[in-house]
C-alpha cells in the first residue's frame, strides 16, 4: 500500500501493520488512490477514511488481472511512482508476472525497431524471417509451431530471459530505424 507522508495516524498505522503480507510505503506528494492485490485493483477517488465513505460522492474503476494490458499498465505506473522515491524496492518481479513475453510481442517490437534484409513488404514476411532466426537459437516444441511448421505461433510464450536473448540476437540481423 502506498500512502502520502503524514497520511496515516498512529492507530491506522498500527492496524495496517497487523496485516503480515501487507507492505506499506510512504510516498511524498502521492495523490492517487489505488488498492490492489495480485488479482484485481481498484482505482478510485475515495480516501481510506470513514468521512469519504459517508460524506463524499466517490468514483472508482475495477481492473482485473485477466485484463493483462490494463493491469500491466497500472503496475508499470505504480513501479514508476515507487522508483521515483524508493529505488531500493524491487517491484519488477510483480510487473514481470503480468508482462507479455510472447513470440508475437517479440516480433512486433523487432519490426518497429529494426529494418531487416530484403525489405520485407508485409508483417507476415517479416514475422517469418524473425521465426527462422528464433528457431536457429531456440528449439521450439511442435505444439508451439503452426500446423505446417512454417513458423512459431504468435501466442507462444517465452521466459523473460528467452525473450531478451532472442531480441538481442535477432536484432543483430537488422539495422536500427533510430540511428
Amino acid at each position: 500500500m502506498l500512502y502520502r507522508e503524514n497520511g496515516l495516524n498512529s492507530s491506522e498505522t498500527k492496524w495496517l501493520n497487523g496485516f503480515h503480507k501487507l507492505k506499506s510505503l510512504k510516498i511524498p506528494n502521492l495523490h492517487a488512490k489505488c488498492y490492489l492485490n495480485e488479482n484485481s485493483a481498484i482505482l478510485t477517488s475515495m480516501n481510506f477514511y470513514e468521512h469519504s465513505q459517508i460524506n463524499n460522492h466517490e468514483l472508482g474503476i475495477l481492473i482485473e488481472s485477466i485484463d493483462k494490458e490494463n493491469f500491466l499498465h497500472l503496475l508499470l505506473e505504480i513501479e514508476s511512482i515507487i522508483n521515483s522515491e524508493m529505488r531500493q524496492l524491487y517491484f519488477s518481479k510483480i510487473v514481470e508476472k503480468y508482462s507479455d513475453y510472447s513470440m508475437g510481442r517479440l516480433a512486433k517490437e523487432l519490426i518497429l525497431e529494426y529494418l531487416f534484409p530484403n525489405n520485407y513488404s508485409t508483417f507476415d514476411s517479416e514475422y517469418q524471417f524473425i521465426c527462422n532466426k528464433a528457431r536457429q537459437l531456440k528449439n521450439f516444441n511442435p505444439n508451439e509451431l503452426y500446423q505446417d511448421r512454417s513458423a512459431v505461433l504468435r501466442s507462444t510464450n517465452l521466459t523473460k530471459e528467452e525473450f531478451d536473448l532472442l531480441k538481442i540476437e535477432i536484432s543483430k540481423s537488422g539495422k536500427s530505424k533510430f540511428r
